[in-house]
């Protein structure tokens, strides 16, 4: 697997006639930070997946492919991915929850409500002594 490193450097001044400060910008097809979807996708896969810790997968990324990363940096692209699939997951919580709530419950012999008639648990009876 090759990666590529694109570096984007966007300028920032004042024009010494008008005093006016001008910024450039980053296109909107270039990720703003260290890394890309691909690498943050990936990380994140190997984390969440394969439950390798920060350390094994920023010692990963060094002996892998020479990329160096700070924890902190790895830490942050699991935050990122969150935030892309935060409005994902709640449409569908969104769409799940409505029919939990609706299915009729009854106590167990815990006394913690049920749902009747699921789960993979029979129906219990109280303890006869």
């Amino acid at each position: 697997m090759r990666y590529e490193v694109t570096e984007h450097q966007c300028y920032a001044g004042c024009c010494q006639r008008c005093g006016q400060h001008h910024k450039a910008h980053l296109p909107d097809a270039v990720p703003a930070g260290q890394m890309g979807p691909g690498l943050i996708a990936w990380i994140n896969l190997i984390n969440g997946r394969y439950h390798l810790t920060l350390r094994q997968i920023e010692s990963l990324l060094q002996e892998q492919w020479g990329l160096t990363f700070s924890l902190g940096a790895i830490s942050q692209s699991q935050k990122k991915l969150n935030d892309w699939l935060a409005p994902s997951i709640n449409k569908s919580v969104k769409r799940f929850v409505p029919r939990i709530s609706a299915m009729p419950m009854k106590p167990d012999t815990t006394g913690i409500a049920a749902p009747t008639g699921s789960g993979p648990y029979p129906p219990t009876r109280p303890p006869t002594f």
